[in-house]
């Protein structure tokens, strides 16, 4: 691309250049029968990568998840609406290179929703159940990553047919992690 074009993708996208590396990535673009590849120029992110995804089925999206990380590694994949159960073995959700923590939620017989978080198996971390919540699906880790403070991270599920009372089990959640005395997100 020359010094005077710009992309689609960074027309249509504030890119903010906190750094003066840039990483390539081809981007695909859609007009009417015809596709194109340009290349949109986006900053090199430093430190920690971390997202969320609603899945609506972890064994029904896992190569596609796979791919995903493999091109895009994450330090941290947080997950909702795993539908995991006891007949979905670990290796069917293995993602090389990462660690993978679960809590799946039985209702009714159903296993209709579940969280689990996706760690780089070279990221320290520990679970914490002492911060697990019986009113909704939740996760909470804390990572220890050399020259910084520990970090707890969590992920919570709301069901949508659940009362509104949830909200009050959840700022009573977000009190628990207030009160560790660490940041957290």
């Amino acid at each position: 691309m020359g010094a005077n074009q710009t992309s689609a993708a960074e027309e249509n996208f504030n890119f903010s250049n906190k750094s003066s590396r840039t990483d390539e990535i081809s981007v695909v673009e859609e007009n009417s029968n015809l596709s194109r590849k340009s290349s949109a120029f986006l900053p090199s992110m430093c430190g920690f990568k971390l997202a969320s995804l609603n899945i609506a089925s972890l064994p029904k999206h896992i190569d596609e998840l796979r791919v995903l990380l493999s091109n895009y590694p994450l330090d941290i994949l947080s997950i909702n609406e795993t539908r995991l159960d006891d007949s979905v073995s670990d290796d069917k959700v293995y993602i090389p290179s990462y660690d993978i923590i679960c809590h799946d939620r039985e209702q009714y017989g159903r296993f209709d929703a579940g969280v689990c978080i996706y760690v780089q198996s070279n990221i320290n971390f520990s679970v914490h159940p002492d911060l697990s919540d019986i009113h909704f699906e939740n996760i909470c880790i804390e990572i220890s990553k050399p020259q910084s403070k520990p970090c707890l991270i969590a992920t919570w599920y709301r069901p949508p047919n659940s009362s509104t009372e949830i909200f009050s089990h959840f700022e009573s959640f977000v009190g628990k992690l207030d009160a560790q005395n660490v940041e957290f997100i």
